[in-house]
């Protein structure tokens, strides 16, 4: 069992009741080039977010009466963990021309050792300008090129078993489910529509903003500018405090005193 692949697998199982989390982490470190260290982690959000309403074998069935999300799907298929995600090269290049086949390969490493019980989940390895350039293409080429095997490779899954599913509505994981979507929703929108997107100030830091002056203060408080019968606000909670506590004792005396 290779440990790291099992984990890769089994967070890919658990993250898909959130659209969030990509998002989550290009917008809190976009300051630190989480972006640019991460090259289309944009169009991962948005195949994310697509999985969810994508086939009713999947997470949501429009025909539901209740229409919410289903709670998740099983790891195993036909008994086996995984079964359903993972490939060997010569599955994968039984249905790819050799050309595609080298270059899908070196993506999503199908040309290193199995991840995953002597199997293949397959995973981004190599950068698409890293695998043009082994492969004396363009950048645009190769890319066609993966984005033919990744289709290939979903029509041959579509006959496979596919896991179960847990059919069960839960309030909590369908709020958790929402509001990834609505986070992913507008993050996309921002970042495929810049020009239409209106700043209102600082977004990242106004929470912080907010916090160091909410707290800050000065001797202003201090000066008096408005009196009532030669008291001021000061004076006058001052009075009352001592009314209500004089009000206390008495209550209190009379209390004993029935006793």
């Amino acid at each position: 069992m290779d440990r790291a692949g099992r984990q890769i697998l089994h967070h890919a199982f658990g993250q898909n009741r959130r659209g969030d989390g990509s998002v989550d982490g290009d917008v809190v470190t976009r300051r630190t080039g989480f972006t640019k260290q991460v090259p289309g982690t944009f169009q991962v959000q948005g195949r994310t977010v697509r999985f969810f309403p994508r086939l009713p074998t999947h997470m949501r069935n429009p025909d539901d009466p209740q229409g919410g999300f289903y709670a998740t799907r099983d790891a195993d298929s036909e008994g086996e963990e995984g079964l359903y995600y993972l490939w060997t090269p010569d599955e994968v290049r039984e249905l790819l021309e050799e050309a595609d086949y080298a270059v899908f390969a070196s993506r999503f490493g199908l040309d290193e050792p199995a991840n995953f019980e002597g199997r293949w989940h397959l995973t981004v390895r190599r950068p698409v300008e890293e695998v043009a350039a082994d492969a004396g293409l363009t950048e645009s080429d190769a890319q066609s090129a993966i984005e033919r095997g990744k289709q290939a490779l979903l029509n041959a899954r579509a006959g496979r078993v596919p896991p179960g599913r847990d059919e069960k509505q839960l309030t909590a994981w369908n709020a958790l489910a929402i509001r990834g979507l609505a986070i992913a929703g507008r993050h996309l929108w921002i970042q495929n529509h810049p020009s239409l997107t209106c700043s209102i100030g600082p977004s990242s830091n106004s929470f912080i903003h907010f916090i160091t002056h909410a707290f800050a203060g000065s001797s202003d408080c201090a000066i008096k500018s408005w009196e009532f019968m030669g008291l001021s606000i000061p004076e006058q909670t001052l009075v009352l405090f001592g009314g209500l506590l004089a009000l206390l004792i008495v209550q209190l005396y009379y209390c004993l005193k029935l006793r």
